[in-house]
């Protein structure tokens, strides 16, 4: 848990998930998913749409949907959507990357003092001289 109380996970943010790390999908009616009442897609934009379908549901808090292990799935009252990852997965945020000298520094950040990069990826969403960024934030 960081300062501000943010707990964040080790596995994969279903929301940084990509295509290229999702080994399939299903898209049918509800009631079975063995196939007979919809698809499996390993490949092609069924699988990109899925993928974003189950990202914004899930985001969203929309009813029946989750994440379980390497699995993220929505069902709708029309449609049953899965996705299957190759990783295992997670609702929680990714832990933010911090930068300086344009290389990443690990979660126990560097020593005390040191100005991390203008344009640090874990210093993006913070205020400029809230943040790292600032010889100001050291001062004070």
């Amino acid at each position: 848990m960081d300062m501000d109380g943010t707990t964040y996970t080790e596995k994969r943010p279903l929301s940084d998930l990509t295509v290229e790390e999702v080994e399939r999908v299903y898209s049918g009616k509800p009631g079975c998913g063995c196939g007979c009442r919809g698809r499996y897609y390993e490949s092609g934009p069924m699988v990109a749409k899925v993928l974003k379908l189950v990202q914004a549901a899930v985001a969203a808090g929309q009813d029946r949907n989750g994440v379980e292990g390497s699995m993220a799935y929505w069902e709708s009252e029309t449609r049953y959507y899965w996705v299957y990852a190759k990783v295992e997965l997670s609702t929680r945020p990714a832990r933010p990357v911090h930068t300086v000298g344009g290389k990443p520094i690990g979660p126990e950040g560097v020593p005390y003092g040191t100005t991390h990069d203008w344009d640090c990826p874990g210093c993006k969403d913070i205020p400029y001289l809230s943040s790292p960024r600032s010889e100001t934030y050291w001062a004070s």
